[in-house]
């Protein structure tokens, strides 16, 4: 009953998209994707009033979306922080090389 649901299928088929998309860091498909989430959860709640799905199964499933939400949070986090390290190592390289300019230029 409830996993050849329409609703249940589809959203299936998109948390595992997202899930690849979160493992191979496509933020970009990420991106693309989330827009669809809602959409594809107001069926499986629409499902649930019509007592064609239940209660049950529709909080799994939610658990599920809420369970990708934390681990793209997380994987998030931990991108932005390698980001500003590694823009941090940028700028030192950076002033380390403009400072080796300044002495080795003004030699006489």
């Amino acid at each position: 009953m409830a996993a050849d649901h329409p609703a249940m299928a589809h959203l299936n088929r998109l948390l595992e998209r997202l899930q690849q998309a979160l493992k191979d860091q496509s933020w970009e498909l990420i991106s693309r994707l989330n827009p669809e989430m809602k959409p594809a959860i107001e069926p499986l709640l629409e499902a649930l009033e019509q007592g064609q799905l239940l209660a049950e199964t529709v909080r799994g499933q939610l658990q599920r979306v809420q369970a990708f939400v934390d681990a793209a949070d997380g994987s998030a986090r931990q991108a932005k922080a390698a980001a500003q390290h590694q823009l941090t190592e940028i700028n030192r390289t950076s002033s380390a090389a403009k400072a080796y300019h300044k002495v080795s230029s003004s030699r006489p």
